[in-house]
């Protein structure tokens, strides 16, 4: 929707910014940086289209596997190739604090290398 309002360049370099926080993980940074490239081709392919349409546009690319998230193994996967219930999902992070090793914890410390459970 931000690349309907404000074009793909400027949305590109907003959404890039954003996601080079010195507190976002690399593995997920890359899979905000490909999940965003997906939005904005699917805004600049649809610039007429309702919110409604598009949150039916990008969820036909998640179920068509275009976009990525992060396994349980902490790894990019294609939406497609995943079961239900076997992706890190930002829910069980609000849930239950799972962080990625490197990952500030509120304290500003680093996180422990320590795998998810």
């Amino acid at each position: 929707m931000m690349t309907q309002e404000f074009g793909a360049e400027w949305t590109q370099e907003y959404a890039t910014k954003h996601e080079g926080r010195a507190d976002n993980a690399a593995v997920r940074e890359a899979m905000d940086l490909h999940n965003n490239e997906v939005g904005r081709k699917i805004g600049a392919a649809n610039p007429q289209a309702s919110s409604a349409e598009m949150r039916e546009l990008v969820q036909q690319a998640v179920d068509d596997g275009d976009t990525v998230l992060i396994d349980r193994d902490q790894n990019l996967a294609w939406t497609g190739d995943v079961k239900p219930g076997s992706s890190v999902v930002s829910e069980e992070f609000d849930r239950n604090p799972i962080f990625l090793p490197g990952t500030p914890l509120p304290n500003s410390n680093p996180s422990p290398n320590r795998p998810n459970s």
